[in-house]
């Protein structure tokens, strides 16, 4: 079965979302100057940058941010609707009954004209394991070769966009990271920051370290 390959960036991306961002300060007047706006950047680009009279830069941090949560909504919603139009020409060209079904189920149908077809080549392949019942809800027959390559087209669709959902996710953790730090920048005087892998935890991620 094909499955969508998710691009090694990826992974770096959800390592980011999944992992713990700790921010160590030391005590000092200095470190509530730089730690309030820093937090702020962190909940929303760019609002420590504009609380620091950097109106210009907190505006293009603002900007990027609505504009990857409005690419995040694009691509959900053009994810969901190839969804419904997979189910649809299934169910209206392959009769098949989309109750309960898997994602390996919907691979096969993309694959094979029919359930005797996928049936009698898992046996051919010896694959008895994952023959479907007949009968019990399972059976597909596409009208036409043409109908289940469109339906395995939309398939490609929904998947395609739904990637590029966790890229706008990716991107948009990466954005409050980067605020933050440019907050730091913008205080760089007599500031050290550190920057340490999280590793052999639960949730991966980065620890960033600040001393005055």
């Amino acid at each position: 079965m094909n499955h969508y390959r998710k691009p090694p960036i990826l992974i770096l991306m959800l390592l980011i979302m999944s992992g713990n961002l700790a921010v160590l300060s030391a005590q000092s007047t200095d470190s509530i100057m730089v730690g309030k706006p820093m937090l702020r950047s962190l909940i929303l680009p760019g609002w420590g940058e504009r609380t620091m009279g950097n109106a210009g830069r907190g505006n293009t941090f603002l900007a990027a941010e609505a504009s990857l949560w409005v690419g995040f909504g694009l691509f959900k919603a053009i994810s969901n609707r190839a969804h419904d139009e997979m189910i649809l020409k299934a169910v209206s060209q392959a009769q098949i009954n989309p109750a309960d079904k898997s994602v390996s189920y919907y691979d096969d149908i993309g694959n094979y004209n029919s359930l005797a077809d996928y049936n009698d080549q898992m046996l051919r392949d010896r694959n008895a394991y994952v023959l479907y019942p007949e009968g019990q809800g399972y059976d597909w027959q596409w009208s036409s070769v043409a109908q289940r390559q469109a339906f395995k087209d939309l398939k490609f669709k929904r998947n395609l966009y739904s990637q590029f959902t966790i890229y706008a996710l990716g991107a948009i953790t990466i954005n409050h990271m980067i605020s933050a730090i440019d907050v730091v920048w913008l205080n760089r005087s007599g500031i050290n920051l550190r920057a340490t892998p999280i590793v052999g935890s639960n949730s991966p991620g980065v620890a960033l370290t600040l001393t005055f």
